[in-house]
């Protein structure tokens, strides 16, 4: 059952252009995820978080893709957020490596996930009330924050790799 979108927005229905927009996400999700989690391997991550990692990595895309059946899974796209956020935090906070430039990727990477990660529950979930210039998820103000996150996350990478 689709929710009705003066509910929801069209982020949790079967909207062709947004539909499109899913599929793409779970493209860059499985690319960026794994990324961010063989970087975690090569900087000595613990098991543990190397492990959450993995799953956040292997549930993102998989749930999204899962969820152009069936939008209202897109709900469930809070537990690989949460576990990659979390992941991510606990590394930064317990395991970095001494490279300055490595910290700080790491710590710009963690802090655009949980950015991504309010996005979504604000704007895909509308948790929060969305402004009429949001509401649009092909709004260019939706899209500098869309920016923002990727932004984020490819900074940090390159950060760690520099």
């Amino acid at each position: 059952m689709t929710a009705p979108t003066h509910l929801t927005g069209i982020e949790l229905t079967h909207d062709p252009p947004f539909e499109a927009r899913v599929r793409r996400l779970s493209v860059v999700s499985l690319l960026a995820l794994g990324v961010v989690t063989g970087l975690a391997i090569r900087d000595d991550a613990h098991l543990s978080i190397v492990v959450v990692l993995t799953l956040g990595w292997i549930l993102m895309p998989t749930l999204l893709r899962a969820s152009q059946r069936r939008p209202m899974l897109r709900y469930t796209l809070t537990i690989p957020a949460t576990l990659v956020a979390i992941g991510l935090t606990i590394f930064c906070l317990t395991g970095l490596p001494s490279r300055t430039l490595a910290v700080a990727g790491w710590w710009t990477i963690t802090a655009a996930i949980w950015f991504g990660a309010t996005l979504g529950m604000w704007l895909w979930f509308r948790w929060m009330p969305v402004p009429q210039a949001l509401d649009d998820p092909f709004s260019t103000a939706r899209l500098a924050l869309i920016a923002l996150h990727v932004g984020g996350v490819l900074t940090g990478i390159a950060l760690i790799l520099a």
